[in-house]
């Protein structure tokens, strides 16, 4: 029985010294996983690779090498995004806006200056000055507290009260709003002005009509709060943003110029938060 138990010991031992190097690569990764709603150029999207590319991409995906993790990416509707991230489904979540609501259950990390736009055809587009010419015409939109905002500011700049400018319900999905512009059954679409760039460079029939439509936003990353994620890539993400890293990828996305923000990025979001 004794002699048992030492084989059974120094197998145990055996077992455990080598254990690590038979265990699948997946199990020994450390992996973030991170959702969007979708693939949106410039932001997340697929190359012919398969591989996730773009502006968000390119300065995760550095910090989290730098921070030892690998990155899988999934993909569910919008309104889903933060549900999942509180329960714990997903680490990070893609491109939801910073607002005050928000702040009080999710961290962010912003990454990119943006602003809201309008999408239209080319051919509406040559004759745009400002919203004026969209009062009492329909814009697409995912409603959410900023597209809302942005809209009713620029109703009550430039419309009569009788005669806004209406907002027409749409998914999140940014091929409906485009394809509600293509079709005709909208003026207009609302949306981040860089995805509307990144539109407009592959499909020739539509044009960013108006760059900034109400105040400037930042395209982030949004953390559970109190996320120990969060404290782990920041000083990696700061690192990108702050080098020439940053402008490199905004012009390989066709941005032409760096669109990522600089300074400090707790600085950024309180100043942005103080204006809300």
């Amino acid at each position: 029985m004794k002699k048992s138990l030492n084989f059974t010991t120094g197998a145990l031992a055996a077992v455990i010294l080598s254990g690590p190097l038979l265990l699948p690569q997946a199990v020994l990764a450390k992996t973030i996983t991170v959702v969007s709603s979708g693939p949106l150029q410039p932001y997340n999207y697929v190359d012919e690779n398969e591989k996730w590319i773009g502006l968000q991409a390119e300065a995760l995906d550095y910090a989290a090498k730098k921070a030892g993790y690998d990155l899988e990416y999934r993909t569910m509707a919008f309104e889903n995004e933060i549900p999942a991230l509180l329960n714990g489904k997903v680490d990070i979540a893609s491109g939801i806006y910073i607002t005050k609501e928000r702040f009080e259950k999710l961290d962010f990390i912003p990454l990119v200056k943006s602003g809201f736009g309008i999408l239209s055809t080319k051919e509406f587009a040559k004759d745009v000055k400002d919203w004026t010419n969209y009062c009492g015409k329909e814009i697409a939109m995912h409603f959410s507290a900023p597209t809302e905002n942005a809209v009713k500011a620029m109703n009550e700049k430039f419309c009569p009260p009788d005669n806004p400018a209406i907002s027409a319900p749409s998914s999140g999905n940014i091929p409906d709003r485009i394809t509600a512009v293509r079709n005709g059954r909208a003026a207009g679409a609302i949306d981040d002005v860089n995805m509307w760039r990144a539109a407009a460079s592959r499909i020739p029939e539509v044009a960013v009509a108006l760059e900034q439509v109400g105040n400037q936003v930042y395209w982030p990353i949004a953390f559970k709060k109190g996320s120990p994620l969060r404290a782990e890539l920041l000083p990696h993400i700061s690192e990108f943003l702050n080098t020439k890293l940053a402008e490199d990828a905004s012009m390989k996305f066709g941005m032409g110029k760096n669109v990522y923000i600089s300074g400090d990025i707790d600085t950024v979001i309180e100043e942005y938060l103080k204006d809300k």
